[in-house]
């Protein structure tokens, strides 16, 4: 792969790094929301379970994309 063609592959998976992370962003708030209406206190252990596990997720998606950002540009060999 050239090195503009690299250069287009990361840009492009840190772009869809970042759409995901703010689409789960936007799930976890909305579970933040509804977790205050729950009363049962077994769903809602349940529920705080899987916003820490979300947020695990966006930390892992947030560590991948600034390695993908910062990751030096290998040009490849060159384009024949």
């Amino acid at each position: 792969m050239s090195a503009c063609g690299s250069r287009d592959a990361q840009r492009i998976a840190y772009d869809l790094a970042d759409q995901i992370t703010r689409r789960l962003f936007a799930i976890g708030l909305e579970l933040h929301g509804a977790l205050a209406r729950i009363q049962d206190p077994r769903a809602t252990e349940r529920v705080r379970a899987a916003l820490n596990g979300l947020d695990n997720t966006i930390d892992d998606l947030r560590r991948v994309a600034f390695d993908l950002h910062a990751a030096p540009r290998d040009p490849g060999p060159p384009d024949r």
